[in-house]
């Protein structure tokens, strides 16, 4: 029976994302703007907040990612028009 062996952790790869962590709330802090770019959805002051679509579009330049819409479910009659789209987001090496 193969064991379930867990990724090896270093102190190195901890300091690299205690890092990426504070450089992530230091854009948060200066780059996203409360109630433009993340808040809460209308009728919801509870929890935590919510990213909206321009803090979404910030955070995708930022890192580099480009978005690849997939249509996932299509429906049209005469007076009806309706599609449902998946956004994946991928690196500049497809990945």
């Amino acid at each position: 029976m193969e064991e379930n062996k867990l990724p090896m952790v270093s102190k190195e790869r901890i300091m690299e994302l205690k890092s990426q962590y504070e450089m992530f709330r230091e854009l948060q802090q200066k780059v996203l703007e409360k109630d433009v770019d993340y808040g809460y959805p209308a009728g919801r002051r509870s929890g935590k907040p919510t990213l909206y679509k321009s803090g979404a579009e910030k955070l995708t330049r930022l890192f580099s990612l480009i978005p690849v819409f997939e249509v996932t479910r299509q429906v049209e009659t005469d007076d009806f028009i309706c599609y449902t789209f998946k956004c994946v987001l991928k690196t500049t090496n497809g990945t």
